[in-house]
C-alpha cells in the first residue's frame, strides 16, 4: 500500500476517535515490517486493531482479556509540539516525522498505561551483533524510549516497555481462539459454545499452561457447557 504522509493521516482524524471509531496513526498495511504486521478484529470494540509485530499481537490479546482494561488504543500518536519540547530539553535531534506509542491502555479505574513493545531484551544489549554493526541504532532506540517515557509522564500516564519474549504466547493464543466466538451469532455446536463461554468468562479453565484441546473438552464437559450456555443466554441484556 502506498505510504500516506503524516499530514494526510492527521487530516483523516487518526487517533481522535473513541471506541469503534478509533483508528491508529499507523495501519498494518502501511508498516514497513509488513510481514509481521496484521489486522485483528476486536469483538468487544467492534473494530479492526492494527498491530505491527507478533509481540504486539500477543500483548493485545493478554490485555483484551483483562477485566481491568476498559479501552485499548494502538499506534497512539504523540503531539509533535510536546515531542519537540522534550527533544530541546534533552538535547536530542527533533524527529522529522510524528511519533507514536504502540499501545495506550485505559483501565476501568481511570488510570492509563502506555506500552512500548519490543521483541526481546536483547534489543537493549549494546554488545549484540545488531548494535556492533550499527551502533547508531542503539542510541536511536534509547533516545526514542526516553522521549516516550518523558512524554507520557507529562500526561500523568505510566510508561512501560514490554518484551514479547516475556509474554505467555500459549495464554494469548487460547484467548485469541475463544474471542473468535465472542459473538453469539457464530455459535453452532458444543465446542463453539465452550469458546463463547470462555470468552465471556462463564466457564473458568486454565488458559496459560497449554493449548486448550477444545474438541476434547467439549465432549468431557458437555452437560456443564449446555447448562452454562443456557444460563448465559438468560442473563444476556
Amino acid at each position: 500500500m502506498r505510504q500516506k504522509s503524516d499530514r494526510k493521516k492527521l487530516e483523516e482524524g487518526r487517533c481522535l476517535g473513541e471506541g469503534r471509531e478509533y483508528v491508529g496513526f499507523l495501519k498494518a498495511n502501511e508498516a514497513k515490517s509488513i510481514g509481521t504486521a496484521s489486522e485483528i478484529w476486536d469483538p468487544i470494540e467492534k473494530r479492526t486493531v492494527d498491530v505491527l509485530s507478533q509481540s504486539e499481537k500477543t500483548l493485545f490479546w493478554c490485555l483484551r482479556y483483562s477485566d481491568r482494561v476498559a479501552e485499548i488504543r494502538e499506534q497512539m500518536l504523540m503531539n509533535a509540539s510536546i515531542v519537540e519540547e522534550i527533544c530541546r530539553c534533552r538535547g536530542f535531534r527533533i524527529p522529522t516525522n510524528i511519533l507514536s506509542t504502540d499501545f495506550l491502555v485505559t483501565h476501568t479505574d481511570g488510570t492509563s498505561v502506555a506500552y512500548s513493545v519490543k521483541a526481546d531484551r536483547d534489543e537493549f544489549n549494546r554488545d549484540s551483533d545488531r548494535y556492533r554493526l550499527y551502533p547508531n541504532h542503539y542510541n536511536k532506540l534509547l533516545t526514542r524510549q526516553t522521549i516516550e517515557c518523558d512524554y507520557w509522564k507529562r500526561h500523568g500516564t505510566d510508561f512501560r516497555i514490554i518484551f514479547g519474549s516475556d509474554l505467555n504466547k500459549v495464554y494469548a493464543r487460547n484467548i485469541e481462539i475463544c474471542m473468535g466466538w465472542y459473538d453469539r451469532c457464530y455459535v453452532t455446536d458444543t465446542e463453539s459454545k465452550l469458546k463463547y463461554l470462555l470468552a465471556h468468562k462463564w466457564i473458568d479453565l486454565p488458559m496459560d499452561t497449554e493449548p486448550l484441546r477444545f474438541a476434547r473438552l467439549a465432549q468431557m464437559m458437555k452437560d456443564e457447557i449446555e447448562e452454562k450456555y443456557k444460563e448465559a443466554g438468560l442473563c444476556r441484556n
